[in-house]
């Protein structure tokens, strides 16, 4: 990948501070903007959070926000917003700048800058989205990888917060198998010692957070939290290949669970043939889980975009040229979906068959970006594990 010169002049203290400055003046144009010329530039989910806690403060569910559709924890967290409205945004963009922290200490300037100084990171925080609490709690979840009752609980609350991170639980244990020569083979299956203690802590701590969501809120968090993300068939327009489908039939169509079967095959194949690159293989998964999943929306691009600066190094063949060529490829592959969903919502047109149109072409587009990650991917090491 890209080397920036500009970089070598510049501290790891200077290029982070510098980072920090930038979400906390984006912040400022984004409430001067409100406030003076009325531009709506708030994230529309920060108002459900803000009035799940809301709610939370008075003593009753966070669920009776509609849409609230995570964790009570979030809800709790952001209680102290009633009292300092900004107080959800500045936590957000803290734990993006603590991310970028994490990525600077683990893999190098580069990829912080690429972290740091993206726009989709930077609105986002910004923004009032709560990703950025999620991309952290990944984060520590794969750099403690080789650490099974630090990595383990990470890995629950990160599953906890968003389903996306769960299949990652698979490449660990491969990896943990791997490292002490038990992988995979056609009489035998691998596990480890770690890779047991890694479930049982994970599970532990997963079934913790869901026992204590559960004793206040009881099925309504069930309900809301995970049930509903397993049968959703959202009918508004979003990116995802599926939505004409659900649109057309009322929510009930049965490519949900296609949705669901073409995604399993992709986590364990990926699981498989990469569990020795953890990063690579959460970076292919949360990519997978997004291009295919019922619903796709901008936020849900930082899921993976998060997961490039650990996988950075990996690609040093890869040319300025290429990269700058299907990076605009993947812009445009929404430009495309943006353009008939802009008629749609703003000019009431019906735009519904080139909406679709986009949306085939901005899943081809992902795909084949994918496939150009795949196929320039560079190993850290050589593999040197013995079959059992």
């Amino acid at each position: 990948m890209m080397k920036f010169k500009i970089l070598e002049n510049i501290s790891g203290l200077n290029l982070l501070l510098f980072g920090l400055i930038i979400r906390i003046l984006t912040l400022a144009v984004i409430q001067y903007g409100e406030r003076i010329n009325n531009i709506p530039l708030t994230d529309v989910d920060y108002f459900v959070f803000s009035d799940a806690a809301s709610f939370v403060r008075q003593g009753l569910s966070p669920y009776l926000r509609h849409t609230y559709r995570y964790t009570p924890l979030l809800a709790w967290l952001l209680v102290p917003g009633h009292n300092f409205p900004l107080f959800g945004k500045i936590i957000f963009i803290l734990f993006d700048w603590i991310s970028a922290c994490l990525i600077y200490k683990n893999f190098g300037k580069a990829p912080t800058a690429f972290y740091l100084f993206n726009p989709l990171t930077i609105g986002i925080a910004a923004r009032g989205n709560a990703e950025s609490i999620i991309v952290f709690v990944c984060l520590l979840a794969l750099v403690t990888k080789d650490y099974w009752w630090l990595s383990g609980p990470f890995l629950a609350l990160a599953v906890h917060l968003k389903t996306y991170p769960a299949p990652w639980a698979l490449t660990i244990w491969l990896y943990l198998a791997g490292k002490q020569n038990r992988i995979l083979t056609e009489r035998k299956l691998p596990w480890s010692l770690d890779g047991i203690c890694y479930g049982i802590v994970s599970f532990i701590s997963f079934s913790t957070f869901t026992f204590i969501s559960y004793f206040y809120y009881a099925e309504e968090f069930l309900e809301h939290a995970h049930l509903h993300h397993l049968t959703r068939q959202d009918t508004r327009h979003n990116f995802s290949i599926w939505f004409l489908s659900f649109y057309l039939l009322d929510g009930k169509s049965v490519y949900s669970s296609l949705c669901f079967i073409s995604q399993l095959a992709l986590f364990i194949i990926t699981s498989i043939k990469y569990y020795d690159e953890v990063y690579f293989a959460a970076f292919l998964h949360a990519a997978i889980f997004v291009t295919f999943n019922k619903v796709v929306t901008s936020q849900y691009f930082i899921w993976y975009i998060s997961l490039i600066p650990p996988i950075w190094n990996n690609f040093q063949t890869v040319k300025p040229a290429e990269a700058l060529i299907y990076t605009s490829a993947w812009f445009l592959g929404q430009g495309f979906w943006l353009l008939p969903a802009y008629y749609l919502e703003m000019c009431g047109f019906n735009s519904f068959i080139w909406l679709h149109l986009g949306s085939i072409i901005h899943f081809a587009t992902n795909i084949f970006c994918l496939s150009f990650l795949v196929s320039n991917f560079t190993k850290t090491k050589p593999q040197k594990l013995k079959m059992c």
